[in-house]
């Protein structure tokens, strides 16, 4: 094997040798055949291009300037090898074939993805323990959603429907959440039946059709047209206005109002009853009648320990008296009229 010292060579050489020396320097093309082993670096000049059939570095490399690879590159042999990218990528990461690699593992995640905008055309899927936050999503189409969803969290959120719900809508418990709260309203509510345990409104309660309710509790009931009909019970606290309606019961039950009391109105409109004033079975009785015909009745009887006054009787039948008839204190019998006043005493 020739030993060459440090000089320039300008004969083609063959053969094996061995360049002793620090520093080694082959100015022009230079090309080799066969193996060249170096135990020290190999440089090269940044205006010309060196070119390798095959290139195989047992221990560490640097490389201080551009470099471009062609053809196909495999970076590490084994998962314990490792690759550590300082620099800024300028450039796509492409896939050589579509929806056949993929970005991590299902054991070794990404930590965090900083990404202006995702566009996927399969799922998109996260952890049950962690937390995605998306300032802005925008799904194209169709989306299936598993799990508990959160929206918003703060009442200055807000959450807009621009679709139609083509399901029911049903609360997780049962009297647990409400709709709308008591400074919030709904402003309307378009329902085809309503079904509830218990209604409270500030408002109007108003439909076109027929309303069912098992009962009603308001301060206020206003009821414009229509029929209220099969009502099992009506209670009521205050007043009851109708306005110029009918209000029509088979029983109507007054809780204040003592049995065999006559119910009649005032003259502010208001049904009263009085204790002078009584029905029980077919007698009417009154402590004091003043008025200018009673007519229509078959038997007027009064009490024995007290006067009644009549300013005129006028009778088509009999008189009967259990007692004396008296005209200021003197027994009369009128013979001029056609009847007969028969005196039992």
């Amino acid at each position: 094997m020739a030993v060459l010292k440090s000089k320039q060579l300008s004969t083609r050489l063959s053969g094996s040798y061995i360049l002793s020396g620090s520093t080694q320097t082959f100015i022009g093309a230079s090309s080799f055949q066969g193996s060249v082993t170096a135990s020290g670096d190999i440089s090269g000049s940044v205006t010309s291009t060196g070119s390798f059939g095959r290139l195989q570095v047992a221990g560490n490399t640097d490389f201080t300037g551009d470099l471009t690879l062609g053809g196909n590159i495999q970076i590490g042999d084994a998962d314990t090898d490792s690759i550590t990218i300082t620099s800024d990528l300028t450039s796509n990461l492409v896939p050589n074939a579509d929806s056949t690699y993929d970005l991590g593992t299902s054991t070794k995640y990404w930590r965090n993805a900083y990404i202006d905008s995702v566009i996927t055309t399969g799922n998109v899927s996260g952890s049950s323990i962690s937390t995605g936050s998306f300032g802005y999503l925008n799904v194209s189409g169709d989306s299936v959603i598993a799990g508990n969803l959160t929206f918003g969290d703060a009442d200055s959120d807000s959450v807009s429907f621009g679709a139609e719900i083509s399901s029911s809508m049903v609360p997780d418990a049962d009297s647990s959440y409400d709709l709308g709260s008591s400074s919030k309203n709904w402003r309307f509510g378009h329902i085809e039946q309503l079904s509830v345990t218990h209604v409270t409104a500030s408002g109007h309660i108003s439909g076109s059709t027929t309303g069912s309710f098992g009962r009603v509790v308001a301060s206020t009931v206003d009821i414009n047209g229509g029929t209220v009909d099969s009502l099992t019970s009506l209670t009521v606290a205050n007043n009851v206005d109708i306005g110029d309606y009918d209000l029509r019961a088979s029983t109507l039950t007054v809780d204040s109002i003592p049995s065999g009391r006559v119910v009649y109105a005032d003259t502010d409109g208001l049904l009263q009853h009085d204790s002078d004033l009584t029905f029980g079975g077919s007698t009417l009785t009154a402590t004091t009648v003043t008025g200018t015909t009673i007519k229509d009745f078959t038997t007027i009887s009064g009490s024995a320990t007290s006067t009644g006054s009549f300013g005129r009787v006028d009778t088509t039948g009999d008189i009967y008296a259990s007692g004396r008839v008296y005209e200021s204190g003197t027994s009369v019998v009128d013979h001029a009229t056609a009847m007969a006043i028969v005196f039992g005493g």
